[in-house]
């Protein structure tokens, strides 16, 4: 499983700067990292946004066939 957070196309990057600091700064903070941890969670080693649109562009990829097949898209 993976985690991202989305924001509408177009929002100024003003308002996406704060939202991404206090992210990153959660999952650097020592007790977040053990909790996650403790969870099984991993967090990426880029967190920029251009290495997760690469990482969603590839899920998609990846699951749209099988979501196709299985007649899951709605």
């Amino acid at each position: 499983a993976w985690q991202v957070l989305f924001a509408k196309p177009g929002t100024p990057e003003e308002a996406l700067a704060p939202i991404r600091e206090a992210a990153l700064r959660a999952v650097a903070d020592p007790a977040v990292k053990q909790r996650l941890a403790a969870a099984g969670v991993e967090t990426w080693p880029d967190p920029s946004p251009a290495a997760a649109a690469a990482h969603v562009r590839a899920e998609v990829a990846r699951w749209a066939p099988i979501v196709s097949r299985m007649n899951l898209g709605g």
